[in-house]
């Protein structure tokens, strides 16, 4: 169905006017402010009943009404200044039957058809994205929160993986036996022991050497004493022979090797405890990897369900596929500075299409379309069966607003 007719009265800032395409192709040429907007909002918010304005009588009137010829049904509107921003609506067949609710069979034939598609290219990539998706029902919002999820857990796992493997610090392989250094120390402790023994032993072979040499001066001078002085010299020379062949048979033994022993052991324990550390890091850095691993596994397959669950829906604009950053048309990003002017409208077009149900019309402003541009919507238009309405902007210095149906 597309419009064969319309008039409107009293509506925003147009008293009377009618109009009658017969289906074809309708320009609304204006300045700006000048009454482009409230005619096509007078067929498409009345057809839509969406976004009505909240002042819809034209200024001093009490009344106003739509009527819209869809040819297989008519559409009537009324609309009062007592009860501004709401519309009585009414829906009849051709041959005069009134249906009884009227909003329920409108919506059953009408489908969206006043998809804003200067609105739609003005959003981000990602807006772009979650409307297409809204509007051809693909609900990926369960996938959604599992990516945000694991994602956040990577993120978190990256950061583990980052500290462990920067603290990460060289070590000895074959340091992994660590040394008794108690048992060493008590033989470092026993040889102390005994050298100090042998110390007091030699401080006594010094003393009684001094002594006998006392002796003998002592023996010269008092004769008279030597036989007293001699047992005890013969007694203190024994005991001296004595200790004499003790300290040759217990020479002393030195501690150097036993020290050096003792610190080599220490270095090798303190590199068998680094061993057993960085072991242990080691197994902490491949248990972080794998559930590194097993996270960006996980993304792939959220990634890749969603993509199966887009895929089973037929994307209406050929070329057009979702990422997850937004849109690509043949590739590149869905944007103003990706796309000329026409194939970003017939984009837009070929969106409102696949949301019609039986009413085939759409609206559009072709203000930024040179001649060439514009034709080859209108050309798209044509074949895809779609009644346009186009705002276009006077530049003839005719500022009222004049309408012009297609040849």
């Amino acid at each position: 169905m597309k419009v064969q007719s319309l008039e409107i009265v009293n509506f925003k800032g147009i008293s009377n006017l009618e109009v009658s395409p017969n289906g074809k192709n309708v320009y609304a040429i204006a300045a700006n402010g000048k009454g482009k907007t409230s005619f096509l909002d007078a067929v498409f918010k009345v057809l839509t009943g969406k976004n009505l304005p909240s002042k819809m009588v034209k200024d001093g009137e009490k009344r106003g009404s739509i009527n819209i010829d869809l040819g297989n049904l008519n559409v009537g509107a009324s609309i009062s200044a007592k009860d501004d921003g709401k519309l009585k609506l009414t829906v009849s067949s051709p041959d005069g039957e009134v249906f009884g609710s009227p909003r329920t069979m409108l919506d059953s034939v009408v489908g969206i058809i006043d998809f804003d598609i200067a609105g739609f290219m003005a959003l981000t990539p990602r807006k772009q994205a979650e409307q297409l998706k809204k509007i051809l029902g693909i609900d990926t919002t369960d996938l959604d929160k599992q990516y945000a999820t694991v994602f956040e857990e990577r993120a978190e796992s990256n950061k583990n993986l980052k500290w462990l493997e920067n603290n990460s610090k060289p070590y000895n392989p074959t340091a992994t036996v660590e040394i008794d250094v108690t048992q060493l120390e008590n033989r470092r402790i026993t040889v102390a022991r005994a050298n100090a023994s042998r110390e007091g032993n030699v401080a006594t072979e010094a003393r009684l050497g001094r002594e006998i040499e006392e002796g003998e001066a002592e023996l010269v001078r008092l004769r008279a004493r030597i036989e007293e002085l001699d047992a005890l010299l013969t007694r203190k020379v024994n005991e001296r022979a004595d200790l004499d062949a003790w300290l040759e048979e217990n020479p002393a033994t030195p501690d150097e090797d036993i020290v050096a022993e003792i610190t080599k052991a220490r270095e090798h324990n303190a590199a068998v405890a680094n061993t057993t550390r960085e072991l242990a890091h080691r197994e902490d850095v491949k248990k972080e990897q794998k559930n590194n691993e097993r996270l960006v596994a996980r993304l792939a397959e959220i990634e890749e369900q969603k993509a199966e669950r887009i895929a089973a829906v037929a994307m209406p604009v050929p070329g057009l596929t979702f990422t997850e950053d937004g849109l690509l048309l043949d590739g590149l990003p869905f944007e103003d500075n990706q796309i000329n002017t026409a194939r970003k409208i017939i984009s837009g077009l070929q969106l409102c299409s696949a949301l019609h149900k039986q009413v085939h019309i759409a609206r559009f402003d072709g203000s930024l379309l040179d001649n060439a541009s514009l034709a080859e919507v209108e050309e798209w238009a044509a074949k895809a069966g779609i009644q346009l309405f186009i705002e276009l902007v006077a530049r003839d210095g005719n500022e009222g607003l004049k309408i012009e149906i297609s040849e």
